[in-house]
Order: C-alpha cells, then structure tokens, then sequence
C-alpha cells in the first residue's frame, strides 16, 4: 500500500486522516447499529403493548360488555413511543455529528492535497474546499465536490 500511495503521490499525513475517516464511519455504522436495534426492541415492545391491551378490552366487553380500563396500557404506550422519538432524535443528532466530523477531516485533506499540488496545474481550485483541480476533472479530489 506504501508503494502506490508513493505512486500516487500520497504522504503519511493523508493516509492517517484517510484511516481516521474510515475509523469514523465505521463508528458510525456501530452507533447507527446500536440505536436501530434499541428503536426494533421498543417497537416490537410498543406492539405487545398494544396486543395486551386489545385482548383485555376484548375480554372485558366479552364478559360483561363493559369497557375496560385500559389507562396503563395507554400510558406505556405513549413512554414508549416518546423514548422511540428520543432514539430517532439520538440517532439523526449523531449522523449529523459524524457527518460534520467527516467533512472537516475531508477539507483538511483537500486543504492539504491542494498544497502539496499547488504548484501543478493550471491554478483552478475547488469553489467548496480549494483543492487543486484540473480541467478534466468532474469531482474535486479532495471533496468530492461535482465541479462539472
């Protein structure tokens, strides 16, 4: 891998912001994980919930043809339904998070591949992060910006 990040004119600082944005994805992808798990746990709970309650409905008008009281039910529904919205919160405000940490790296490496290019090319640089940029180019190397 050295001898083609050599070829390609990589240095030791973008392969370690390159590992870190990796690393940061993949911690994303863990977390992203975890609170999809705990928001199906809560859901599928939510839905016996909902199960409980019916039957107990059904088998208070069934035997008396009264309603029953149904108040805890309606009260565990409604905690689990706000601790769902808090996971979805949770999980948005960390995508955002990661996203916003990823995108800094991603401009210091742009920032850092447009220096160690400046003196190659034609002087054009990324409108988004200032990374040298050729004519030819679609996408900005260091961004991923569409330049075309």
């Amino acid at each position: 891998m050295a001898f083609l990040d050599k070829v390609l004119g990589k240095d030791e600082r973008e392969r370690k912001l390159e590992k870190e944005i990796r690393s940061l994805e993949l911690r994303k992808e863990s977390v992203f994980s975890a609170i999809n798990g705990e928001i199906a746990r809560l859901q599928r709970e939510r839905s016996n919930v909902l199960l409980t309650a019916g039957t107990a409905a059904y088998e208070a008008w069934n035997k008396d043809k009264a309603q029953a009281d149904l108040t805890e039910f309606w009260d565990k529904i409604q905690d689990l339904e706000k601790q769902i919205a808090e996971q979805e919160t949770k999980r948005t405000e960390m995508g955002i998070k990661y996203d916003e940490e990823i995108r800094l790296i991603n401009s210091n490496l742009g920032m850092h591949a447009a220096n160690a290019t400046s003196t190659v090319g034609t002087g054009a640089a990324c409108p988004k992060c200032g990374a040298a940029i050729s004519d030819d180019d679609i996408f900005c190397q260091g961004c991923g910006a569409k330049l075309k």
